[in-house]
């Protein structure tokens, strides 16, 4: 019983020098900082989330190293959903300043499911729209970005 009455007195003391505050100020700002943190990485993740597939040209991707199977495909068309098919490969391209890889990509009409193809000559110049048709869901931007070997004239 002595013990815990010393105890006491230790912790009425400790309170009243002001230790125990910064103590619990700290704590409340290590929280804050964690909460904050926490809240601004969802908000990263679901606008990353929004604008993904904008980027992909539709909601979901499969990708295969052969075609897809035939029943798979009429699945997607009893279900009514829009669908579009691509093929990449590497390949090279070469220009005036050399040669760099690429990646070739075909697509078939109605690509992309969501945003819009537009299409330059060359890096710096104006666009002009991409003859592939929409669907009917709401317009989205996409824009592209200069290529690295834009730089040097591929």
């Amino acid at each position: 019983m002595k013990q815990i009455t010393i105890a006491m007195k230790m912790l009425r003391r400790n309170a009243s020098a002001g230790e125990l505050r910064v103590l619990l100020v700290a704590l409340f700002i290590a929280v804050a900082s964690v909460t904050t943190v926490g809240f601004f990485a969802d908000r990263v993740q679901a606008a990353l989330d929004r604008q993904a597939n904008e980027l992909l040209g539709g909601d979901l991707v499969i990708i295969a190293d052969h075609p897809v199977p035939k029943p798979f495909v009429e699945a997607a068309r009893a279900e009514a959903l829009d669908r579009a098919e691509t093929r990449t490969f590497p390949s090279m391209v070469s220009g005036a300043e050399g040669v760099a890889l690429a990646e070739i990509k075909a697509v078939s009409d109605g690509f992309p499911l969501r945003g819009r193809l537009r299409i330059a000559p060359a890096p710096d110049a104006p666009e002009r729209r991409g003859s592939h048709r929409r669907s009917s869901r709401a317009p989205a931007r996409r824009s592209a970005t200069r290529s690295p070997w834009a730089a040097r004239g591929l």
